[in-house]
């Protein structure tokens, strides 16, 4: 679908959704591809033969999911400020892929391994008092 306007990063002013060329066919295949990239992205954080630091893992793991985040704001407000028939069906079809997607992130044990692989030697890191919380706030999400 290469002329899904949600599939590509928007040039207008600080990034606004080009509204007038998105429609509700677009949701879906955008929604797809944004959760197979971020899957890929989770993974290879997972996969990664490096020690787990904060930043290869951690700050990877909040980096990731672009596409699937920008797809998801411009269709919480479409939906939130627009919905109709259309959008309904598509949240409800969508719903439980996002949650198999999310529930594939936290239950995903290598990552798992290298979250608390961190948050175990969080006391010997040299972490900042905010770097310490998202470790901790990280870990308690798995």
């Amino acid at each position: 679908m290469n002329d899904n306007p949600l599939l590509v990063e928007s040039k207008l002013p600080l990034r606004h959704p080009p509204f007038d060329m998105i429609r509700n066919e677009h949701f879906a295949p955008a929604f797809e591809a944004g959760m197979a990239e971020h899957a890929k992205e989770i993974e290879a954080i997972a996969k990664s033969p490096d020690k787990p630091t904060f930043e290869n893992t951690i700050v990877a793991m909040e980096k990731s999911g672009e596409l699937l985040r920008r797809v998801g704001r411009v269709f919480g407000g479409v939906a939130s400020s627009h919905t109709n028939p259309t959008i309904q069906k598509i949240q409800t079809v969508l719903a439980p892929k996002q949650a198999a997607h999310r529930d594939a992130i936290n239950l995903n044990p290598k990552l798992f391994a290298r979250v608390k692989a961190i948050y175990d030697g969080r006391g010997t890191l040299q972490l900042t008092p905010e770097q310490t919380f998202v470790v901790e706030e990280t870990y308690k999400g798995f």
